[in-house]
């Protein structure tokens, strides 16, 4: 048999009729009845999401053994020797002291959290950077980008908000009249979007989404 229709054929029906499903009860009334099924979906999907999860931290693993082992081939195999280690010591006292265990819980606070912030506090010199390419007066466009971001810094700044304290009502409206405005209008792109695509999953016309 034709193993394409296991592995692509199939699976985009059910993703179809099970769209459609959700879709259906979400809209109509009274398909309420089916309520109770939908929910036992959406709790499958939820067990699915956690095995994927397992899968994909244990091909990860596989990948980062595999490097270890053919060191010779690639110079940064250390970072998969630093990864390898620490997983399966946080593995084993999950296992072994589950989540509130001392010692898992000492690594969690003074060296994955650490690690965290600090990795994140380096996303502040991408932003700066983005800032200043994005807050320069080239055009209408970006003089207005400008001039309303100026507005909203300086509405928390005490240095610009003491003697001029009719910074805060403009920021004020800015925030509450066009960012809304804007933000309402991506959404709504955003959503057109999610529907196009999930019409064309519906219709089989994206077979990518299971490549």
């Amino acid at each position: 048999m034709d193993p394409e229709l296991y592995r692509m054929t199939i699976p985009l029906y059910i993703v179809t009729l099970l769209g459609i499903w959700m879709t259906a009860e979400y809209f109509f009334p009274f398909l309420n009845p089916l309520v109770p099924a939908s929910d036992a979906i959406r709790a499958y999907a939820s067990i699915a999401e956690g095995a994927a999860w397992g899968v994909g931290t244990a091909i990860l693993t596989v990948a980062h053994l595999r490097r270890i082992y053919r060191q010779s081939k690639d110079p940064f195999w250390g970072y998969s020797v630093v990864y390898c280690v620490f997983f399966f010591v946080m593995f084993l006292l999950g296992i072994f002291e589950g989540l509130g265990g001392a010692n898992f819980n000492w690594l969690l606070k003074w060296l994955i959290q650490p690690g965290d912030m600090a990795l994140y506090s380096t996303t502040a010199f991408y932003v700066t950077t983005a800032g200043y390419r994005v807050f320069r007066f080239r055009n209408l466009d970006a003089a207005a980008l400008l001039i309303s971001g100026m507005f909203i810094m300086w509405s928390v700044l005490p240095l610009f908000t003491g003697p001029a304290p009719w910074i805060v009502p403009i920021a004020g409206w800015i925030n509450n009249v066009p960012a809304v405005a804007c933000y309402r209008g991506f959404v709504i792109g955003v959503a057109l979007g999610i529907i196009g695509l999930s019409l064309r999953v519906w219709l089989l016309k994206h077979r990518e989404v299971l490549a």
